[in-house]
């Protein structure tokens, strides 16, 4: 349970104090996910594979999984 929209929110306020964080991204991708925010989702997922800076401040594990992860999820 818990309130899925405060939370989307509250991540949203946490990536926009620290754009360059990269975990905040994905944060709020997997919550948009939890939505069914799938199109937002899978935006936030791709930004982050394909940032230089974000591959190199998350581990190569987290930047497969989130790979993986897109190449599993449909279009919505």
């Amino acid at each position: 349970g818990g309130d899925l929209p405060a939370a989307i929110q509250k991540q949203q306020q946490a990536s926009s104090r620290a754009p360059s964080n990269p975990a905040h991204v994905l944060d709020l991708a997997a919550l948009y996910e939890r939505a069914g925010r799938t199109k937002e989702a899978r935006q936030l997922y791709q930004t982050v594979v394909a940032s230089p800076a974000a591959r190199q401040r998350l581990s190569p594990s987290v930047i497969q999984a989130v790979q993986t992860r897109l190449s599993t999820m449909t279009e919505g």
